[in-house]
């Protein structure tokens, strides 16, 4: 589960930023505003990224091909060996390799995501900058911009979001936990309004066979 929120964690910064107040610096709070504009048009999509774990201990770091889609409350996350799907109102996780299914009641306080946050606007909570700029090696534009959550009892203590300035589009982000661990995540396509029906979004218990079922829906 914690890496499924660190995965839609990541997804909540595509909707990034409205309101002027947190701004250190003009530049960024207008590409940010940009970049705002351009997700809230869409009502669905599809991800897929390249998750990268750094943990303090380990030499190696762990990386992960994610699968995402979305649309309005709705959510599906494929980490490869484990799937989390959500209708907003049942969660099921999926375990592949032991074939089976956790279902409980979808509780947004308590999951700490709505795919919903996708299209909100959460500039109240962080302070942003440019932190630094480089071109990519099509020779496009990509600027760093740092966010630092006003709340300082959050897990992290700062995002850095590499954004493409002609696209206004998000590349990749980078978030900086307080026990040392580091999530960066690549985007690797972002397809948006797909036709996404919402029984994609409801596990099928029954197409597969001799999965065992723990339900602890009250």
């Amino acid at each position: 589960m914690r890496i499924l929120m660190s995965v839609v964690s990541m997804v909540l910064f595509l909707n990034l930023i409205n309101a002027q107040s947190n701004a250190l610096d003009n530049q960024a709070d207008q590409l940010l505003q940009a970049v705002s504009a351009k997700y809230k048009q869409y009502k669905t999509a599809e991800l897929s990224i390249n998750l990268s774990i750094d943990l303090p201990e380990v030499e190696e770091d762990q990386t992960i091909m994610v699968k995402a889609w979305f649309k309005g409350d709705k959510f599906k996350v494929d980490l490869g060996d484990q799937i989390f799907v959500s209708d907003n109102i049942t969660m099921w996780n999926f375990f592949k390799e032991y074939n089976e299914v956790q279902i409980s009641d979808y509780v947004a306080e308590e999951v700490l995501f709505t795919p919903s946050m996708l299209f909100d606007v959460y500039s109240e909570d962080y302070i942003y900058r440019v932190k630094e700029e480089y071109k990519n090696a099509g020779g496009e534009q990509i600027k760093v911009i740092e966010l630092t959550p006003v709340n300082k009892d959050m897990d992290f203590f700062k995002i850095d979001l590499s954004v493409n300035q002609s696209k206004n589009t998000i590349v990749s982000s980078k978030i900086y936990e307080r026990s040392g661990m580091r999530y960066t995540y690549e985007i690797n396509t972002f397809t948006p309004n797909v036709a996404l029906d919402d029984s994609f979004f409801i596990f099928q218990v029954d197409e597969y066979d001799g999965i065992q079922v723990t339900d602890t829906r009250f």
